[in-house]
């Protein structure tokens, strides 16, 4: 079956075997093909492509290669589009695991586009001991799962001594902003979410240079669906034991993919809660615990595996447009045998 991708789709350039179209064209396009249909804030047209999918008969493929979990559930549902995609009336490509009834495939496309913004540090290797900050700990969007953490880690006075941010805490709490020197992303916005000059996903070195590990907050805490973002594969990337407060799949979802996290050394035993609001003060808890240890001989201990995982996520990376077209292929074929 032919298959067609719109001109701004995030695909183009990874998956190169599908003819593109534009927005004026795609009412034309031959009835019996598979359409990949971006709606998404990196394209323009989405309020245009939303009305055409709501009144085709025709069963297309949606795109939102930057979304997945329940961020992406929440975008569907705004837009009108989620109980035809819990219906299987349209099938989805994005970045993050959806529900089992929906028939979408996760292209882990964050870890592309965090890899492809930091080519430059590909041989990235930090050795640096007595390092002036305990932990890093970066926030943007204000989400209420965040604000507990942040409060969290302040009411043990754990934050003291970490590198820490975060733009705001609501309408009237500022925000803690990094010290000079090792914020390179600003603080507009905007500028974390474009994706054609996306600050997000680049590394600012010092800052893991100078902390031992990362502790985040992802997007997605709701659901057990992960959502991997940029906020993970950074600290893989710089090689930083990190812990996560995020999806309950999350740390899973990671395995499956074929890394190596930091149990025993550092306690993972939260992963098995349920709800991130169980999963939060044990977080804390361990944050305290490794902190009073010898930080440095904490990072050798775990130094194997976070070298491991450098090497991983660039093997997956450089081998990613052709995993991500198998990928894409076997979809399509699974689609066009169901029609």
């Amino acid at each position: 079956m032919k298959v067609y991708i719109h001109e701004s789709s995030r695909l183009k350039g990874i998956y190169d075997r599908a003819d593109e179209y534009s927005t004026d064209e795609l009412s034309s396009l031959p009835a019996n093909s598979i359409k990949i249909i971006p709606v998404s804030t990196y394209c323009k047209q989405s309020r245009e492509h939303i009305d055409y999918i709501k009144h085709t008969n025709e069963h297309i493929i949606l795109e939102n290669c930057v979304e997945g979990s329940s961020t992406l559930l929440r975008h569907l549902d705004v837009d009108g589009l989620l109980k035809p995609a819990l219906n299987k009336e349209l099938s989805i490509i994005c970045s993050g695991e959806m529900p089992e009834q929906m028939n979408s495939l996760n292209i882990e496309y964050l870890m592309y586009l965090t890899g492809r913004s930091n080519e430059d540090n590909k041989h990235l290797m930090i050795r640096t001991e007595e390092r002036p900050y305990t932990f890093q700990f970066l926030n943007n969007r204000v989400r209420s799962h965040r604000k507990k953490l942040i409060e969290d880690l302040a009411r043990r006075d754990l934050l003291k001594d970490a590198l820490w941010s975060n733009h705001s805490m609501g309408e009237k709490q500022e925000g803690h902003q990094l010290p000079n020197g090792y914020d390179e992303s600003g603080t507009n916005s905007a500028s974390l979410i474009s994706w054609d000059k996306w600050k997000s996903g680049k590394i600012v070195v010092d800052q893991y240079t100078d902390s031992y590990f990362s502790v985040f907050a992802e997007s997605t805490v709701l659901h057990r669906y992960a959502f991997v973002t940029e906020k993970t594969w950074k600290p893989i990337i710089a090689g930083h034991g990190f812990l996560a407060l995020a999806s309950k799949n999350h740390y899973d979802r990671l395995h499956q993919l074929g890394f190596k996290t930091f149990d025993p050394i550092i306690d993972e035993s939260f992963v098995a809660l349920d709800e991130w609001k169980d999963r939060e003060p044990k977080i804390v808890n361990e944050v305290e615990r490794l902190i009073a240890l010898d930080s440095d001989q904490m990072v050798k201990d775990i130094q194997k595996t976070l070298d491991y995982n450098i090497k991983h996520f660039w093997n997956l990376w450089e081998n990613y447009s052709e995993d991500t077209t198998k990928k894409i292929d076997e979809f399509v074929n699974l689609l066009d045998a169901q029609a």
